[in-house]
């Protein structure tokens, strides 16, 4: 069982550092923001600024994880979590769509924009944290929507 402590330690002492991560956001200030927030703390970024180059960058290469705006131009981000899914590389949205998600998305983790920096890097860090990462693939992967809210409901109560 994964306690209170153990989470908040892992997310403490999680680390962007060295991590290669993939932004999808179409709005250029945005996306600048969100690469030099990163890159402050120490991660690779790969930024995608249309659907087809998010798609190439979601099939190939190493990803430790993905920063995803739902809406890139007239598209929605589904082909790219479906990529990021099939190789179990864990991601959040980072939107202004979060009540307009679809339900197959719903109990992903979503920051709402806009938000402070501090909030952005926290939501990646528990998703990179071991224990937490586990749980968000396997949720992401899991077609039955109840049980991907149940497994991140409990992941997050756990941590508080």
């Amino acid at each position: 069982m994964w306690d209170a402590v153990s989470r908040e330690a892992a997310v403490r002492t999680a680390t962007l550092h060295g991590e290669r991560l993939l932004v999808v956001e179409d709005e250029p200030l945005i996306a600048m923001d969100l690469q030099a927030t990163f890159e402050r703390e120490g991660a690779r970024v790969v930024l995608a600024r249309t659907m087809p180059e998010a798609m190439r960058y979601a099939d190939s290469g190493a990803l430790s994880a993905g920063v995803l705006d739902f809406r890139v131009g007239s598209n929605d981000a589904d082909p790219v979590c479906e990529a990021l899914i099939r190789r179990d590389v864990p991601f959040i949205f980072f939107t202004g769509l979060s009540a307009a998600l679809p339900k197959r998305w719903a109990a992903m983790p979503i920051v709402s924009t806009p938000a402070p920096p501090e909030i952005i890097i926290g939501a990646l860090k528990f998703v990179l944290a071991p224990e937490a990462r586990e749980i968000v693939v396997r949720a992401q992967r899991d077609g039955d929507e109840s049980r991907k809210f149940a497994q991140l409901e409990q992941a997050i109560s756990e941590g508080e």
